[in-house]
This record gives C-alpha cells, sequence and structure tokens, in this order.
C-alpha cells in the first residue's frame, strides 16, 4: 500500500506581520502568494489581513 503525504502542495504562502503601517515593501520579491497581517486594524483589504481574525482559529 502506497503512503499519502498530508501535506498539501501547492505554491507557497507567505505572510509578513506588523502594525497598521506595515507596507509590502519587504516582500515585494518573494514570488508566491503573500499577505501583510496588521495589527490594529479592523477591516483587510486587497491582500492584508488584521491580526486579530488569526485569534478565531486558535
Amino acid at each position: 500500500m502506497k503512503k499519502r503525504d498530508s501535506t498539501p502542495k501547492g505554491e507557497d504562502i507567505l505572510f509578513e506581520i506588523g502594525g497598521k503601517n506595515k507596507t509590502k515593501q519587504q516582500i515585494k520579491s518573494y514570488p508566491g502568494r503573500k499577505f501583510v497581517v496588521k495589527d490594529d486594524i479592523l477591516v483587510g483589504m486587497k491582500d492584508e489581513i488584521p491580526l486579530y481574525l488569526f485569534g478565531f482559529l486558535y
């Protein structure tokens, strides 16, 4: 029987974490999907995610 790998394959995702003034400047050369996780914001736009939303996953 062939062993199945449970690790999802696909493109890499990068999360850059910072304050509300964090920009994508540091991650603009990354080839995969990239998101900026910001503290002190309530609503995310485009590729910005509010930090508190990760608390709901715990």
